[in-house]
């Protein structure tokens, strides 16, 4: 009956776990590779595959009792079969047995003051940037499922295969610029932001290579259009029901614009040119203006989705607000990541795009990779390269 500390990791190809420790007492002080600030008290433990949570459970007050780990994340998630009714033998994880002997902990209380000595640099505060962070590049990016006849065939970033090449071999067309694959080309030392549409029906747990990033906030997107926005619908409108086709909306849509360089199958709103790139070129010269102000150069090839945003936009849960290198990004969400090409401990506002940080050099070599965690998902074919330039 003490406290102990927990290093969890969710190994699997793909299920999430939502787990909670009976009337045990959790405090999370860290998250994937880093320390958060100080503990925060936790009613579970939500991870995604590759994602590490380090938890303090204190037993204290539980004397000679038994307490069950149990989860109830479905898979898929959010919307799939249901531990508690679809997959019991799912439910329970793991039983601690408690022994009823006094004992004396020393450990640090965290209820206390269990503070980082130095608190983590901020890039992102409540869902907001930090006024001393200067985003060099906006990276609209999304994810995108497409299905055959017996069920989903294969999931891309950015609409686009690990090997940047269309289904007929040739370049992507929407990527003509980048003849060696990688379209992610973020500069030594500096700090973008990704905007990351989820278009899929699941959430997917997005990994960064070299880098890890801080959640700046998640917001709804209105997909199909039944959410109310005042644009419609961003993805398509309405479902196949075998009588009414659902419509294209503007993702779809972008494929018939002028901006398109090569023709490619449109007859499937819901998926529409597999593999073709993004819907607008990668590259248009366009800019965006952030709410603190700064206008940045915006990249990606994907249509604007402000009209289509709802107002509900959220700042990271405090257990997330730390530095991560995987995140779930939730369906029919955007999900705002702030991205920096330096080592963590770099005091915010001291970056400079083109100087290197890092005690080796990551121009040099073959390059890094993002991509879904799910392991059946950034096989076929979520994955995509990136390449860090001077």
């Amino acid at each position: 009956p003490r406290r102990y500390r927990f290093r969890l990791l969710d190994g699997s190809n793909a299920r999430m776990y939502r787990m909670q420790f009976g009337g045990a007492k959790v405090y999370q002080i860290g998250a994937d590779d880093n320390y958060l600030d100080k503990p925060v008290p936790v009613s579970e433990v939500f991870l995604a595959p590759a994602e590490r949570a380090d938890v303090i459970i204190d037993f204290s007050q539980l004397a000679g009792k038994t307490v069950f780990v149990t989860n109830d994340a479905p898979v898929p998630f959010p919307s799939g079969l249901v531990p508690q009714i679809d997959q019991p033998g799912m439910v329970n994880v793991m039983q601690f047995r408690v022994s009823a002997k006094k004992v004396s902990d020393s450990t640090c209380n965290p209820v206390g003051d269990c503070r980082r000595p130095v608190p983590i640099p901020r890039l992102a505060i409540n869902g907001q940037i930090d006024s001393a962070v200067k985003v060099d590049k906006v990276r609209r990016l999304a994810l995108k499922e497409h299905e055959g006849p017996g069920g989903p065939l294969e999931v891309l970033l950015n609409n686009t295969h690990f090997d940047g090449l269309a289904p007929d071999g040739l370049i992507a067309p929407n990527l003509l610029a980048f003849g060696d694959g990688p379209s992610e080309k973020p500069v030594i030392g500096s700090t973008e932001l990704w905007e990351i549409l989820n278009l899929t029906m699941d959430a997917h747990p997005i990994h960064t290579h070299l880098v890890q990033f801080q959640i700046l906030n998640r917001q709804s997107i209105d997909v199909d259009g039944t959410m109310g926005s005042p644009g419609g619908a961003f993805g398509y409108v309405g479902f196949d029901d075998g009588i009414n086709p659902p419509i294209p909306g503007v993702w779809a849509q972008a494929f018939a614009t002028i901006e398109r360089t090569k023709p490619c199958e449109l007859a499937d709103p819901l998926n529409p040119c597999p593999a073709f790139g993004p819907p607008l070129l990668y590259d248009k010269g366009d800019t965006i203006t952030l709410p603190n102000g700064q206008i940045v150069p915006l990249v990606g090839g994907n249509p604007d989705v402000t009209p289509f945003l709802l107002n509900d936009a959220a700042a990271p849960a405090a257990n997330e607000a730390g530095w991560k290198d995987t995140v779930k990004t939730m369906p029919g969400q955007v999900t705002r990541i702030l991205v920096r090409w330096a080592p963590t401990t770099t005091r915010t506002g001291t970056t400079i795009p083109g100087v290197n940080l890092y005690p080796f050099d990551p121009t040099q070599g073959p390059g890094y990779m993002w991509h879904c965690h799910i392991l059946d998902h950034e096989d076929n074919d979520m994955m995509r390269p990136y390449v860090v330039v001077k």
